[in-house]
């Protein structure tokens, strides 16, 4: 992966002052090279994380809908 990356294009990100002076700042890879099994690994996590997201959000609203109800009945 490392190799691959070494003769990908890349680009260099310099700042511009007032005066039109341009500073390097460094050199960034136009586009990472990540393997495909990577990629599908990282997309299968998002997507776990992304259904736990969903059933803690479903959880909290369950545990906070009781509480309203008793709150409405004490009053």
């Amino acid at each position: 992966m490392i190799q691959e990356q070494a003769i990908a294009p890349i680009m260099d990100i310099v700042t511009i002052d007032e005066s039109g002076v341009g500073t390097e700042i460094g050199t960034l890879p136009l586009f990472p090279i990540v393997p495909r099994e990577d990629c599908e690994q990282f997309f299968a996590s998002l997507r776990k994380l992304a259904q736990w997201y969903l059933d803690m959000a479903a959880f909290i609203d369950m545990l906070k809908r009781p509480q309203k109800s008793d709150q409405s009945e004490e009053v």
